[in-house]
């Protein structure tokens, strides 16, 4: 499960410790979850040209098979979540959920 936050806040720093203190505690609770990836911007100072997008945040939830993701979505918890929505702080842009099947390839 992927949910992108594509767009900028008025204040980075402040939506992130939001998410992480207040966010994560919700989807923590959530049942279904294995695991949870959260993703954020890191300036890139090398002296490679590397293409930038503007997502301010991208998180995986892992889930065991479509059973537990169906879980989570039908659950309170998620129900919860999708209110904490409201009390983030100021950003704009439009926040996306995909499910994905994920195919590990060895190195």
């Amino acid at each position: 499960w992927i949910v992108q936050y594509n767009g900028p806040a008025e204040d980075p720093p402040a939506f992130h410790a939001y998410y992480r203190s207040h966010h994560v505690p919700i989807v923590h609770r959530m049942p279904g979850i294995r695991s949870l990836n959260l993703y954020s911007p890191e300036p890139w100072t090398g002296t490679a040209r590397l293409h930038t997008v503007n997502h301010l945040l991208i998180v995986q939830a892992v889930f065991d098979d479509l059973d537990g993701l169906l879980a989570m979505r039908n659950s309170p918890q998620r129900r919860e979540g999708l209110q904490d929505f409201n009390n983030y702080p100021k950003f704009e842009g439009p926040v996306t959920h995909q499910a994905m099947r994920s195919h590990r390839i060895p190195v």
